[in-house]
């Protein structure tokens, strides 16, 4: 609760904000009749609509913040779990390998990457590890 309340500014600081992109934008709004009222609640819901794009702008950027925090923890997670977790492609290939399964494989993560798991199963079980990728596949 306490970071969205930092995440969301003064409502203040965004109306000062939209009046002055409204200004920028030098708004002009052709109205047959001069009414002073017209026209200022015709800037009014102008201002309005700038607000609630500097609002969406900023809940964009919020959520984006929290997917990399998310992501940050997730890497973390993998990287430096006590198993060995290993990522492999339809075919067999290392995607992804976290720093216990590469020190159960013998090998930097970097040289194992993009090679075939099966170069590390014995001939005598590759028929069933092949048959296991299949079906999870």
């Amino acid at each position: 609760m306490e970071k969205q309340e930092k995440l969301t500014p003064d409502l203040s600081i965004l109306r000062r904000k939209a009046e002055k992109l409204l200004k920028e934008k030098q708004f002009e709004v052709y109205v047959k009749r001069s009414d002073p009222e017209m026209m200022k609640l015709i800037q009014e819901l102008a201002v309005h609509h700038i607000e609630l794009e500097l609002q969406n702008d900023e809940l964009i950027l919020a959520k984006e913040q929290a997917a990399n925090v998310a992501s940050q923890k997730y890497a973390e997670l993998y990287d430096f779990a006590p198993l060995g977790f290993i990522t492999l492609s339809t075919e067999g290939e290392i995607i992804a390998i976290n720093i216990c399964g590469s020190q159960l494989l013998g090998k930097q993560s970097v040289h194992l990457k993009n090679s075939r798991f099966a170069f590390f199963i014995s001939d005598d079980t590759k028929p069933i590890f092949n048959l296991f990728l299949s079906k999870v596949f």
